[in-house]
């Protein structure tokens, strides 16, 4: 009867002590394991005035990101090929792009058309044409791409 409750003991201790440093020993792995997707994704693309928001799945490694290229960014035709690296965030992740630079034109269809892994596009606050758009919803099939308002015409470059 004694071996038995020396026997309970050590399995409450363990329990107690070990399963707690199990567990957090995992969340730790899984937040490292995030943070260096990110940083392979965002740090090459960082320099272009991104903002990135994410939303991590609470116990779970991948995350719902969503980037943003504002009006102040210096995305644009002739740098949008750079963010390549998006391609390196695993596809398990979801990964939104939200752009609203008016330096964006029809002429950066194809590099973003070659993003894979998006699941959400928004270019609608770009120079985008609404033939540009279609094209987009056309070859990203498995994507949101959001749709231009008839009111909201295509922004325009500055000088």
């Amino acid at each position: 009867m004694r071996r038995l409750a020396i026997v309970a003991i050590a399995v409450l201790v363990l329990l107690l002590v070990v399963g707690p440093a199990v567990f957090y020993g995992t969340l730790g792995f899984i937040e490292r394991r995030r943070v260096a997707d990110a940083e392979a994704a965002f740090a090459p693309i960082e320099h272009l005035g991104m903002r990135v928001l994410s939303q991590p799945i609470a116990f779970h490694r991948y995350c719902h990101y969503v980037v943003e290229f504002t009006e102040n960014s210096r995305l644009s035709d002739d740098n949008v090929s750079e963010r390549s690296s998006l391609k390196a965030l695993p596809p398990q992740n979801d990964l939104d792009l939200r752009i609203a630079t008016p330096n964006l034109t029809d002429r950066s269809l194809p590099a973003l058309e070659s993003i894979e892994t998006l699941d959400g596009l928004d270019v609608t606050r770009t120079s985008i044409s609404d033939r540009g758009i279609e094209e987009l919803r056309r070859s990203l099939p498995h994507c949101l791409v959001v749709e231009r308002k008839s009111r909201d015409p295509p922004i325009m470059p500055g000088p």
